[in-house]
């Protein structure tokens, strides 16, 4: 009889773990799609800018970094709405 409780709490507790452990990565994924988005627009803006001059290097990094921040909440409240 106790072994068969010991086994019932043993499945019930790797059940609430792999919960936890899909919420866990759901809120890092979450949690990287606006830091990574900005500063890979702002890095993309860089590289597009450097070759056209040097006013245009920053101000398009600082438009790219803008757009990916925007990018990235857009689809961040998507997601979040969508919950």
């Amino acid at each position: 009889m106790k072994n068969r409780e010991a086994e019932r709490m043993a499945s019930e507790k790797q059940k609430m773990v792999k919960g936890a452990q899909k919420k866990i990565l759901f809120a890092l994924t979450v949690g990287l799609i606006v830091p990574i988005l900005t500063v890979l627009l702002m890095y993309y803006g860089y590289v597009i800018g450097k070759g056209l001059g040097k006013p245009f290097d920053a101000l398009l990094a600082l438009f790219g970094a803008f757009g990916g921040f925007a990018v990235g909440t857009a689809i961040v409240w998507k997601i979040i709405m969508r919950i």
